[in-house]
């Protein structure tokens, strides 16, 4: 069971990493340097957590769904 939330947990943050670096492109919005870096930050972990959300979403929607069949 270890082994399966680590898998998704895995796949998601490598879903949100992928995703912000492909799709988003902020290049200094602001002036301070820290703010940018902590914008940066920001974004970057709402797409990890988004990541983690929909992979784990994905997955007990197609797991009950299977269950529901083979009952």
């Amino acid at each position: 069971m270890k082994r399966k939330e680590y898998i998704k947990s895995f796949l998601g943050i490598l879903i949100g990493i992928m995703f912000y670096e492909f799709f988003i492109d902020i290049s200094e919005p602001f002036q301070n340097a820290w703010a940018n870096y902590f914008t940066e930050i920001g974004i970057l972990l709402a797409c990890i957590y988004g990541g983690i959300g929909i992979i784990t979403f994905l997955s007990n929607k197609y797991s009950h769904f299977q269950a529901k069949e083979n009952a």
